[in-house]
């Protein structure tokens, strides 16, 4: 179990990261599908932090909260190719408005 806490600060490395690794790299945040493995308090809260560092890198975010990924995991928490289809076509869509 990752704490938001701990959610927080490591998200703010990996896009650090990424800016220092990939400068010239177009970086696109996105937020948490709908899954059983975390609460919605849960999945609001990750939300948040995604969504206040892509206002605070000015990145796209690329909203998936309403992709439900109930009956398209591998397991408790990865999605299989059903729902990795769902999340592609999600930011596709999104990324093509």
């Amino acid at each position: 179990y990752v704490t938001v806490g701990q959610f927080n600060t490591g998200y703010k490395e990996m896009i650090d990261n990424l800016q220092k690794l990939c400068p010239n790299s177009e970086i696109v945040l996105c937020t948490l599908a709908t899954s059983p493995f975390y609460t919605a308090t849960n999945q609001k809260e990750y939300n948040d932090v995604i969504k206040k560092y892509a206002n605070e890198y000015s990145l796209k975010l690329v909203d998936l909260s309403s992709v439900s990924l109930s009956g398209h995991l591998v397991d408790s928490a990865h999605p299989a190719s059903s729902g990795m289809k769902l999340i592609a076509d999600k930011v596709v869509e999104e990324l093509s408005k």
